[in-house]
């Protein structure tokens, strides 16, 4: 494989700590290839990929993959809301839908997998991992579409495929609006253009007929989508909507009245949205073990339910207690059937033991401090976070709503020891 330098000055730093993680395709969208690479190293353009992929194959480098492209724009997947972060970006040269939409030619796709298998191979990122632009911004994009050959990569290992489910049965479902998206949810797309991500879904997943209805055969690809990303790591949620924005409301620089998102937490207002959000990091461990069950629902939708049962209360003096996990426990097992139980006494030792059944995770009492866990906290407890897996070298890896970096948020690991100085050995178990 034969990769050409075509250096863009268009490209940051990434984040500290961030590794690539994700490999995002695109089509260039342009009348022509030539046209899109002058945009793509066009200072004033402010836009960029790590590469291109020309239909003869060819394949242009552009930024280093140590530096952080920018490709993504806008965009979402599985809770994280700065995709660019941890993302490297390939263009492959199309027209796209606005200019001629057209397949993409085999020694293109041939040059896109060895490509994408290279950096797989380089970064450790896995098939689950690699995205279309399509998904991470289903409201503005639709590339690289529903001519993109996803189950011929999927078959080298690139991506994933639901093999030898039937998707064509127009059956309409009664209930399937609401099925769509609660599996969406559980997949990794926001849900808050519900319509949009259908068709996003469908540009990938169901490209045989791409026409936005939850109809029997699009359920049978989400259901199974859905259960292929299941043994991975479940969505994550920061207890604020706007993950990119945490480090700022911790130190107080930024107000959370002012998120973008707030009304995306099912929130009346902004000023309800601050008071409650820095409360809610139960809520968004729940909602985490929801979405990975295919169930979606805001964090305040599950506040409310919640404290109706007792598992918040709000003091004379306008503070608020909580959360409590007894209601908590007892509404997951009322709402959502799902028999979670409050354990004590519990020492980090025994947390693999009680997560080794798929899908099952332990949403445990920690000092918030963990998200820098270089330094001692004064105290255990008095924050959630959601630990669901073990790592190959015995580290606990959990998911953290208030982190303020990508690495201290999603997929955090700690060994067990250093881990035992912020836990308060209790929490709520949900079983596989």
């Amino acid at each position: 494989m034969q990769v050409l330098d075509a250096p863009s000055p268009n490209h940051d730093a990434r984040p500290d700590g961030v590794p690539p993680g994700q490999i995002m395709l695109h089509y260039t969208g342009m009348q022509s290839g030539e046209a899109a690479i002058a945009r793509l190293r066009d200072p004033a353009a402010r836009v960029s990929s790590h590469y291109v992929v020309e239909e003869d194959g060819r394949i242009l480098r552009l930024v280093p993959e140590a530096r952080r492209a920018w490709h993504a724009g806008a965009s979402f997947w599985r809770g994280e809301t700065v995709l660019n972060a941890r993302s490297i970006g390939i263009e492959i040269v199309n027209p796209g839908h606005e200019w001629g939409y057209r397949p993409f030619p085999e020694p293109q796709i041939a040059a896109v997998a060895a490509l994408c298998r290279d950096i797989m191979a380089r970064h450790g990122i896995a098939a689950r991992d690699i995205l279309a632009h399509s998904d991470v911004a289903p409201t503005r994009k639709q590339d690289p579409g529903e001519l993109f050959p996803w189950a011929a990569l999927a078959a080298q290992g690139i991506g994933l495929w639901p093999q030898g489910v039937p998707g064509l049965d127009a059956a309409p479902v009664a209930d399937g609006p609401a099925r769509a998206a609660g599996l969406l949810a559980a997949i990794g797309y926001d849900i808050a253009a519900p319509d949009a991500a259908l068709i996003a879904f469908q540009r990938r997943f169901r490209p045989e007929r791409v026409d936005g209805a939850a109809d029997a055969g699009t359920l049978r690809r989400l259901e199974a989508v859905a259960a292929l990303l299941a043994c991975g790591s479940p969505p994550y949620f920061a207890q604020w909507e706007s993950p990119e924005l945490v480090g700022a409301f911790i130190a107080g620089t930024a107000d959370p009245a002012a998120d973008p998102r707030w009304a995306a937490a099912g929130a009346e207002s902004p000023a309800e949205y601050a008071r409650w959000a820095e409360h809610l990091c139960g809520m968004a461990c729940l909602r985490m073990v929801l979405a990975a069950r295919g169930i979606a629902v805001t964090p305040f939708a599950l506040m409310r339910q919640a404290r109706d049962r007792g598992g918040y209360v709000e003091t004379a003096d306008g503070g608020i207690r909580g959360l409590i996990y007894a209601p908590a426990a007892a509404m997951l097992a009322e709402e959502f059937a799902i028999p979670a139980a409050v354990l004590t006494e519990v020492v980090a030792a025994d947390i693999p033991g009680l997560i080794a059944m798929p899908g099952a995770g332990f949403i445990a009492s920690v000092h918030p401090a963990i998200r820098a866990p270089a330094a001692d906290p004064p105290h255990r407890g008095g924050h959630l976070v959601l630990v669901h897996g073990i790592a190959a070298d015995g580290a606990l890896v959990f998911h953290n709503p208030s982190g303020d970096t990508p690495a201290s948020q999603r997929d955090a690991r700690l060994p067990v020891t250093d881990f035992t100085r912020f836990f308060a050995g209790r929490g709520i178990l949900i079983p596989g």
